[in-house]
């Protein structure tokens, strides 16, 4: 049986100019939970403002709606200009939800922006 991908939106693509707490994403419908590989991509269009930055971590949790840690090694470098595109890390969690958390900064920011995470859906 060979397995396919799932994409999770973590962060809708809409412009923001202030930082964005993504809702968290439950990973138990699509994969087990436990050491989970994930690949998480920001997609950032044409950035506009006064030295803008924009900092992404991804955040884990045991329940939806509390108790949010950042992953280790789940921090984006930050993004300060157009032309970023699309850039992706890789990161593991032992937790069932996750969300993104994009912290904006700057005078006048805007970031066109949306942040996926791709996961192993389960074998049925």
């Amino acid at each position: 049986t060979v397995q396919s991908f799932k994409v999770l939106t973590l962060v809708a693509p809409s412009t923001r100019t202030a930082t964005v707490t993504g809702t968290g994403v439950d990973l138990s419908p699509y994969i087990n939970t436990s050491n989970i590989n994930l690949k998480i991509v920001a997609d950032v269009g044409t950035v506009t403002g006064t030295t803008p930055t924009l900092d992404i971590t991804v955040e884990e949790s045991d329940s939806s709606g509390s108790g949010y840690t950042a992953i280790t090694g789940a921090a984006f470098t930050q993004i300060t200009a157009t032309g970023t595109g699309a850039v992706e890390i890789h990161c593991k969690t032992n937790k069932r939800y996750i969300r993104a958390v994009g912290t904006i900064a700057g005078t006048t920011p805007s970031f066109p922006l949306s942040i996926w995470a791709l996961v192993l859906e389960r074998y049925t």
